[in-house]
């Protein structure tokens, strides 16, 4: 049989097209779906599936909502890591009081149980952010204020701790209402990245105690029994004028049994200790009225 020669080059061309190999498809993106908690809400992404949204919540907001996280996470590594050789009792003294580590210091009873809290509320922060997360667990964030719980001008956030069933023994569906201003404040790196160069400034840790990153972890740690045990005080929330000094004297003045149940007194701590790893400071940041030497311009 004959078979002329534009036969051959057509069926040439269809076997070379389907046996050649094909570019890989890229993988359809992952669907949210529905884990049962008792708002109805969607998971705020699969990464963190028991942190669940309010519909209202912008595209915009959730985006700012993901980097605080990130950020948070930064200092909750830095807080409960280990990086060897380096001082993590000089920070904690500091902002968690002379006897946050009573337990190789005290024999006093109630001393070293403020201490075995301490460690337990760090282990229970490391597990949040490396988890996975109990399916116990339920946290909820809205980003409207539809009850008018925000305080005038508070950039942080309202948290509220209470029972999703009562199966559990304890506190297990922990909200968070995020107040307007927290979404117009920069970011942790926006004043790294601004005093980068300025080893001065390094230090102080004014320059660095507001914003996004450190008011997420500020709200993280008022999740009572999640992170913290005993809850945080109530009247301790989030202090916008002249924070750093006033954690500063809440560690110096009533010790380690008021910062042990303070929110920013956590926060300010895990701070300080991811500021001097990542400038490689000779000392911790402290607050610009402790600071030895001239201090540093604004």
């Amino acid at each position: 049989m004959h078979i002329s020669i534009p036969i051959i080059a057509i069926w040439l061309e269809f076997f070379l097209v389907n046996s050649s190999p094909q570019p890989p498809q890229p993988s359809p993106p992952p669907s949210y779906s529905f884990i049962p908690n008792s708002k109805g809400f969607l998971p705020f992404s699969l990464f963190l599936p028991r942190i669940f949204i309010d519909h209202t919540c912008s595209e915009a907001q959730k985006i700012l909502l993901q980097q605080a996280w990130d950020e948070a996470q930064l200092l909750a590594k830095a807080q409960t890591g280990f990086l060897e050789g380096y001082d993590y009792g000089a920070v904690h003294q500091i902002y968690l009081g002379d006897e946050w580590n009573a337990l190789a210091t005290s024999h006093e009873r109630l001393a070293r149980t403020r201490s075995t809290a301490i460690f337990a509320n760090f282990n229970r922060l490391k597990m949040l952010f490396e988890g996975p997360v109990s399916t116990d667990e339920f946290i909820y964030w809205y980003c409207e204020d539809s009850d008018t719980k925000c305080r005038p001008g508070q950039i942080s956030g309202v948290t509220s701790n209470a029972f999703e069933s009562r199966t559990s023994a304890y506190h297990n569906a922990h909200t968070t209402i995020w107040c307007s201003e927290f979404f117009n404040i920069g970011t942790l790196k926006d004043q790294t990245d601004f005093y980068f160069e300025s080893e001065s400034n390094h230090t102080i840790i004014d320059n660095f105690d507001i914003n996004r990153g450190t008011i997420m972890l500020h709200e993280i740690w008022k999740y009572e029994h999640l992170v913290c045990h005993p809850r945080t005080h109530p009247e301790k929330l989030f202090i916008q004028e002249d924070r750093a000094d006033q954690i500063w004297d809440l560690a110096s003045h009533e010790g380690t049994k008021s910062a042990y149940v303070t929110a920013d007194s956590y926060t300010m701590d895990a701070l300080a200790v991811y500021l001097q790893q990542l400038f490689s400071s000779a000392i911790p940041a402290v607050p610009r009225s402790q600071a030895p030497g001239p201090q540093a311009p604004q």
